[in-house]
């Protein structure tokens, strides 16, 4: 029985940080596609609207909201535990104007509990994004 014990405990150990580094990917994986999904409805919503909606960043970096040029939320994303976002906007945001073209370019980065980074690059002329590093 005991060597059955430490067999099963042997195997927990080989498995979880594996188990663990896969949720990270997943997490990485998800809130990037989540973000550049967010970042096209906000253009999409100011066309809509036929006014500004902003994208403004956490300034301890937990997270983004999307809100009316009046200042009503529509939509909040926090960061999973121990990611980190960062950007190079100044004022802790970006906006979409009525046309649903973007104020300013810059790059949004993402870094996951290892220290890997992953960026989305926003440009100016095309209001497109690109998404940079990591695999997946």
């Amino acid at each position: 029985m005991l060597i059955i014990v430490a067999i099963l405990t042997c195997m927990l150990a080989i498995t979880m940080p594996v188990v663990q580094y896969s949720v990270q990917r997943m997490q990485e994986r998800q809130y990037i596609e989540q973000l550049t999904a967010d970042l096209y409805w906000a253009a999409s919503e100011a066309r809509f609207r036929h006014s500004t909606i902003t994208v403004g960043f956490a300034s301890d970096s937990s997270g983004y909201t999307i809100r009316t040029a009046y200042g009503q939320p529509l939509k909040s994303a926090p960061l999973p535990v121990g990611f980190r976002l960062y950007h190079n906007f100044q004022g802790l945001m970006v906006y979409f104007n009525e046309l649903g073209h973007i104020s300013r370019a810059g790059t949004i980065r993402l870094i996951n509990p290892e220290g890997k980074e992953r960026k989305v690059v926003l440009y100016m002329a095309s209001g497109r994004f690109q998404v940079d590093g990591g695999s997946g």
